[in-house]
């Protein structure tokens, strides 16, 4: 296992011309693929897509959105010699990864997080859309918790 410090000048500002949390209406060519009902993500796929990462082929490339904001990129091929070649260019974009081990690497930038796994592909998350989707999600939490305890509050006056 190997730890190390991510060079932070590398992180991307997004991926293939979009823009980490983005608005989703000023991006083009995007097909609805599917929802995840826990994390409340939409993903699409580009109706006009590169299939390639170099000289390696994909299977396909998901983009996700929570709450309309540009979030995740889901990049999945299932040949280990694309996989190599996949690993081999994420090194040479993003620099020494914060961790690497035999089947899987990842790089912890301040914003973005980049995962890559030989058994499935590469998940880029946006880390201050998903935080601030989890934030938004526990301020209502508490909101619902405050309103209970107004109301108990309350019943004190009947």
């Amino acid at each position: 296992i190997a730890l190390a410090a991510v060079d932070q000048s590398k992180e991307p500002d997004g991926f293939r011309g979009m823009k980490w949390g983005e608005d989703r209406k000023n991006i083009y060519h995007l097909v609805f693929n599917s929802k995840e009902e826990g994390n409340g993500i939409s993903d699409y796929y580009k109706d006009n897509e590169k299939n390639k990462i170099g000289s390696a082929s994909l299977d396909y490339i998901l983009y996700g959105f929570k709450n309309d904001k540009f979030c995740r990129v889901f990049i999945a091929t299932r040949f280990k010699g694309n996989l190599d070649k996949i690993a081999q260019t994420l090194k040479e974009a993003y620099g020494e990864p914060s961790f690497e081990r035999a089947t899987s690497i990842s790089w912890n930038f301040s914003n973005v997080r980049i995962f890559f796994h030989s058994g499935f592909g590469v998940l880029y998350e946006y880390k201050p859309t998903l935080n601030e989707a989890e934030n938004s999600t526990n301020n209502t939490q508490e909101q619902e918790v405050n309103k209970k305890k107004e109301a108990i509050k309350g019943v004190e006056d009947l």
